[in-house]
Order: C-alpha cells, then sequence, then structure tokens
C-alpha cells in the first residue's frame, strides 16, 4: 500500500516540476549559480548563507547538489524537493508504524494504519506549497531528520522498555543526536524533536502503578531529558532573557506587537487545522501577507473562538490520554511541531509549509479519536477497521486529485499568480507579482487593474504600497509616472518601514539605472525614502529595512549628482549592521567631496566587514582600493 502511495505522489507532482520559482528562491539560490560559474566558492554557499541561526547549510549543500547533478533550473531543484518528499514520507511512515503500535486500541492494524496516513501525508495539496517552492528543502530536510530522531528514539525506548540498555543508551546518545544536529543544520524547526520524544514518552511509555522502572533506565532516560531537553531550554531561556533582542528585534520591522502576534497565531494554528482536514483551493496559497492581524480577542471575534477551540481540544487530548493515547500524542506533536514558527519569535503570521512536520501530528490525532468515537459501535457486515481502510483510502485518492490539479496550476506561471491573486485579493505580493508578470505579457490593462484594486484596502501600508508600486510598473511600462503617486505615498508612510518598501525603492533605483522616468527622477524618489523615513524616526536605525533605504536615497542622490545629500544619506546608512558595500558607496561619497581621511578610515572599517569567503566582496574590495588610489593620483596631479 505505501509503495502505491509512493507511485501516486510521484504521479500527482510530476506535472508540477516544471513550474517557475516562487517568492524568494531566486534570492536565496542566486549564490548558487554563482557558484555554477566559478564566481563564488562553495564555502560561501554553505557556510555564509546567513540563513537563520545555524546557517542551514546541510540543506544548501543538497540544493547545490541538485544545481550540479540537474543544472540550475526549477526543475532540478523541486525534482531534488519531491525525492525528499518521498523520504519524509518512508520517515513518517515508520514512526507512525511504531507509535500506533503501543496503542492499545489501534495496535493490531498498526502497519496498515500507518501506511494509510502517511499517504494521506504524501498525497495531501496543503504540502505541495513546500514541495514545489524549491528553497524550503530546508523545512523538508529539517523535517526528514527530525522524522529519524523521532523514529531513533522510538527503537530506544523500546530497546530500554526490554531491558537492552546498551542498545537504548546507543540510540539515545549516538543515533539520536546525530539526526538532530543534521536538522538544524537544516533548519532551526528541528529543535523540537526532544519535545516531541516527550510528547511521546507521555502518550505511550507511562509505567502502570504496579510496575517499577529498572533504575539504570531511570538514569539513562533523566541524562537524556535533561541533556536534550531541560539544560537547552534553560540555556534558551537565558539568552532569551539576556540578549532579548537577537530574538525579538525582528519586531521593529512587523506591522504586530508581541501579543498580537500570539492573538493571531492562534488563528493562524486553527487554520491550518481546517485546512488539513478540509483542503479548499481559496483557503491555500504562498501569498498571504493579506492574514489579518488580530489587535485583541474579539478583533477579529475568531480570535476568541480559536483561542477557545485550542484549549478546549487540548484540555480533551489530555483526558483521553490513557483512553485514546494517539490523540493526545497526535494532538500535542502538532502543536508542539508548531512551537518554533508559531509562538513568540518575529515571524510572518501564515505559511503553508510550516504544516509539514506537524501534520503527521493531526493525522494521528485524527486517527486516534476516529478509534474512539467508534469503539462502542457493534460491528456489521464489514468491521470497523476496513470501514476505516476504505474512508481513509478514498480520502488519500481525492486528495491525490486535488494535489494534481494543484501541480497543474503551479506548472504554468500565469495560472498560479492568477489563482494566488483571486484567492488573495488583498495581498500586495500576489497582486504586484502578477502585475509585473501581465507587464511581460503585453497586458499592461490588466496589470494596472491588479495594482490598482490594492487601493481600495482599508490597510493604509497596502495602500502605500499600492502607490509605489504604481510608480514601478508606470517607469517599465512607459517611463512616465504621476508625482502625485509618491506624494500619496508619503501621505500614507506608517511608522515602521519594512522589507516590502526596501525592496520596492530598489527596484525602482534599478529601473533609474535603465532608463529615465519622468515624474519618478531620482532626487525626487530619494527624497520620497527620506520623508517615509522621517515618519518612521522612532524606529532604530540598524534594522535592515532602514539602512538599505538610506544606502538607496544616497545612491539616488548621486545620481542626481547631489554627492553632498548622497553623503549624508551614505553616513546614516553606514550603521554597524550594514554589510559591507554600504560602506563602500560612502567610501566613494568621501572621496568624491575631497574628504581623503575620512574614506580611508572607511575603507579600514569596510575591509574588517568583508566575507572572504565571498568572491564579490574581495573583488569590490580591491576595486575599492583601486579607486582611492586613483582619486588620490588626481588630486596630487
Amino acid at each position: 500500500m505505501f509503495a502505491v502511495a509512493l507511485l501516486g505522489t510521484v504521479l500527482a507532482y510530476w506535472i508540477g516540476l516544471h513550474g517557475p520559482y516562487v517568492l524568494d528562491d531566486i534570492n536565496n539560490l542566486t549564490p548558487i549559480a554563482e557558484w555554477l560559474h566559478g564566481d563564488n566558492t562553495w564555502q560561501h554557499v554553505v557556510l555564509s548563507n546567513g540563513a537563520g541561526m545555524f546557517g542551514r547549510s546541510l540543506s544548501m549543500a543538497t540544493l547545490m547538489l541538485s544545481a550540479w547533478v540537474a543544472g540550475f533550473t526549477p526543475f532540478a531543484f523541486k525534482l531534488g524537493n519531491l525525492f525528499t518528499h518521498l523520504l519524509c514520507g518512508f520517515a513518517g511512515w515508520q514512526l507512525l508504524r511504531h507509535a500506533i503500535a503501543r496503542d492499545p486500541h489501534l495496535r493490531r492494524h498498526a502497519d496498515i494504519a500507518a501506511a494509510l496516513l502517511a499517504a494521506l501525508w504524501l498525497l495531501h495539496p496543503l504540502n505541495l506549497s513546500t514541495v514545489l517552492y524549491a528553497v524550503q528543502r530546508m523545512a523538508q530536510m529539517s523535517a526528514l531528520f527530525t522524522l529519524a530522531a523521532l523514529w531513533a528514539y522510538f527503537l530506544s525506548r523500546t530497546a530500554l522498555q526490554q531491558g537492552h540498555t546498551r542498545r537504548a543508551a546507543c540510540g539515545l546518545f549516538v543515533l539520536f543526536p546525530m539526526f538532530l544536529l543534521a536538522g538544524l543544520l537544516s533548519k532551526e524547526n528541528a529543535a523540537v524533536a526532544p519535545a516531541l520524544c516527550l510528547v511521546f514518552e507521555l502518550a505511550y511509555f507511562r509505567q502502570p502503578r504496579n510496575e517499577h522502572q529498572p533504575a539504570v533506565a531511570k538514569r539513562i532516560l533523566a541524562f537524556f531529558y535533561g541533556g536534550f531537553l531541560l539544560v537547552p531550554t534553560i540555556l534558551a531561556a537565558a539568552v532569551f532573557a539576556l540578549r532579548p533582542n537577537r530574538f525579538f528585534g525582528g519586531y521593529a520591522v512587523r506591522d504586530f506587537t508581541l501579543p498580537e502576534r500570539l492573538l493571531s497565531e492562534g488563528r493562524a494554528v486553527m487554520d491550518y487545522v481546517g485546512a488539513l482536514l478540509l483542503p479548499r483551493g481559496r483557503a491555500m496559497g504562498v501569498f498571504n501577507d493579506d492574514f489579518a492581524v488580530s489587535t485583541g480577542l474579539m478583533s477579529p471575534p475568531s480570535t476568541a473562538i480559536a483561542v477557545f477551540a485550542l484549549v478546549a481540544i487540548s484540555a480533551l487530548a489530555i483526558a483521553l490520554r490513557k483512553r485514546a493515547p494517539s490523540v493526545f500524542a497526535g494532538w500535542f506533536f502538532f502543536l508542539v511541531a508548531h512551537s518554533i514558527e508559531s509562538s513568540v519569535l518575529p515571524l510572518e503570521l501564515y505559511f503553508e509549509h510550516r504544516n509539514y512536520l506537524p501534520a503527521f501530528g493531526l493525522l494521528l490525532a485524527v486517527a486516534g479519536m476516529a478509534e474512539f468515537l467508534t469503539r462502542r459501535i457493534e460491528p456489521g457486515a464489514m468491521p470497523r477497521w476496513k470501514l476505516g481502510v476504505l474512508a481513509a483510502g478514498g480520502y488519500a485518492l481525492a486528495l491525490g486529485v486535488a494535489t494534481h490539479a494543484r501541480a497543474f496550476v503551479w506548472a504554468d506561471e500565469g495560472r498560479f499568480l492568477l489563482q494566488e491573486a483571486v484567492h488573495h485579493p488583498g495581498s500586495v505580493r500576489a497582486n504586484t507579482a502578477l502585475a509585473y508578470y501581465e507587464i511581460r505579457q503585453g497586458n499592461v490593462i490588466l496589470a494596472r487593474a491588479a495594482i490598482d484594486g490594492l487601493l481600495q484596502s482599508p490597510n493604509p501600508r497596502v495602500r502605500e504600497l499600492a502607490y509605489l508600486h504604481r510608480v514601478l510598473s508606470d517607469c517599465v511600462v512607459s517611463g512616465d509616472a504621476t508625482a502625485n503617486d509618491l506624494h500619496q505615498a508619503i501621505a500614507l508612510a506608517r511608522p515602521k518601514v519594512t522589507l516590502d518598501e526596501m525592496y520596492v525603492f530598489a527596484d525602482l533605483a534599478s529601473i533609474n539605472d535603465q532608463r529615465a522616468c519622468n515624474g519618478a527622477s531620482p532626487a525626487m524618489l530619494a527624497d520620497t525614502i527620506v520623508a517615509m523615513l522621517a515618519v518612521a524616526h522612532s524606529q532604530p536605525d540598524g534594522i535592515l529595512p532602514k539602512w538599505k533605504l538610506r544606502n538607496t536615497a544616497a545612491q539616488l542622490y548621486a545620481a542626481a549628482g547631489d554627492w553632498n545629500l548622497a553623503m549624508a544619506q551614505a553616513e546614516l546608512a553606514w550603521q554597524p549592521t550594514a554589510d559591507a558595500p554600504v560602506g563602500a558607496f560612502l567610501v566613494r561619497t568621501y572621496a568624491r567631496n575631497g574628504m581623503r581621511e575620512k574614506a580611508e578610515r572607511t575603507f579600514d572599517e569596510v575591509a574588517r566587514r568583508v566575507n572572504r569567503n565571498d568572491f564579490k566582496d574581495r573583488n569590490g574590495l580591491i576595486e575599492l582600493r583601486q579607486f582611492l588610489d586613483r582619486a588620490a593620483a588626481d588630486q596630487t596631479d
């Protein structure tokens, strides 16, 4: 049965492997293209990519392997993702087999139940936005090694219960940490693995009161949970307390606070539950920047409903821990697996790929609840388990059809973007991505309609970005923008600038390098940036969007020939957190304004910040030194 599910998964996904890159794929994968062309080192790609807390080096290495084997194409990366998806399905199948085998009410049919649940997971359309989103290899690899670590835990814990202490210790203190480390080097989500072990421990390995656990087993478990759960938790809490800005500084660029995020995530998690149990096209998508922020329990009212539902389901799962252990195990697996990306960290509110690992838990909980609710039903002509197999098999078939239909949409950029914009009419990303696609196709009227639709949004941030994108689209199409759109954007400027403003102004600066744009000259764009940053005066200057925007304004002023204003903005951009190219431009402004001493001093600072593994940084430093030497020679002459 599982082999059939694997084949069905390949057939369902295959048409989508030829689809386009998605969202931030290009930004994350460009270093790999540079490596393939000899313009960068593998060390820079793998060890200096800057992704996440631990660098995600293992995931980047597998992405490099995909490009090396099959070329730098979307197909190469997505084929690798599909293969990883099948491996995750296999690891999940084995984990579920061992979990269900410990449920006294399900163990008789553990093999077939686990195969069916793994099939449902493999064929679920919600997972498609992980598999066909190239850089989500990181989420996949993290899930794969987390599942492997949990599988090792089950084998070791069972061996410990049977008295095989040496085998158990080997699994718990060699295999488990090896898989955990591999998971952490793929993506930080793997850090939940020890807590997931505790969930399984509480669900399936509790000792009966009349039985006593051997002292050696108690010591092994104490060392395991102390070393892998308690100590890391204490250390993490200490780091949170001593260096809160490292974890919470990201809220400076978000349109929500920590309490608002926690309230919003309650709605998001319950929305994930609905999408997993009853997937609907309108409820799915990768452009979720239109997900509403919860500003209070009753704003929107669904916040209170979601919080109540989470508490009620959790209380029910706890109450059923002994009578239906798989309900407890599955539900808390789902919650704990969401605990990193759906709790306090200042990440975006909603993404489907966050369910890639947690979905295994929810499916297990549903299976446990189905068995519990039908336990007292008298068997008819067909045993209950056979009815369950038929129902699950039919549902798996329906999911496979839905996944294939979604893969068909993802196979074509136009279909994909149109569906995303239709399903997410309030999404700036979906509508602007559709607009620029339509511009490339020559459909200027449709492009303008997609952007103008955003001007009806009640959200001032959305309207501000719509005006900026209207300027950008006009510059791209005709080179003739409306200056009033820049004035409207300034009027709507928010107390915080975000990555969205950073990206659109970077694109506007790039267009101005290529062609003149009436109504949006370099000086006008720079003035707009400065005016918007003045509104965000209380926002820390060291955050990424702010110093990036300052640097863009400096370059625009330089393009307009005003090197004094360029220098003023470049100085503000040269923050301790800024990268070397920002300082390099400041050096040029100093040299252009005859400030040789400041130029040399800043050059030394730039040299200290250069990434030595990055060809571009090294070559840029050499070129900057040559520029300074030429400038000095010119002054001497």
